[in-house]
């Protein structure tokens, strides 16, 4: 198993720099990761002033090309309509010991 991420913005992958994706494992149809990206590879320096932000989630799989996604659309639909992601909350992060 491998994880990968792409930007959407072309056909091509084209990897997202300084971000780290974990799989944790699982049976399928459940398959557990971790993902982890700088705010550069948003296009940002830092968290809005608002703290939200707008999120839409899909992935695709090998077998089948079996795909899922937030919102239920196929990912390629999903992923290029920004306008109609959901609109998430950032909590505050906890101060490290």
């Amino acid at each position: 198993m491998r994880l990968q991420l792409c930007r959407t913005d072309s056909t091509a992958c084209a990897s997202v720099p300084a971000a780290v994706a974990t799989y944790f494992g699982g049976d399928v149809p459940r398959i557990v990761a971790e993902v982890f990206l700088p705010w550069s590879a948003l296009g940002v320096t830092g968290p809005p002033p608002d703290s939200q932000l707008r999120l839409e989630l899909a992935t695709t799989g090998w077998y089948h090309a079996r795909w899922m996604s937030w919102s239920g659309l196929p990912p390629e639909m999903a992923l290029r309509n920004p306008a109609q992601w959901r609109v998430v909350r950032l909590g505050k992060r906890a101060p490290v010991p």
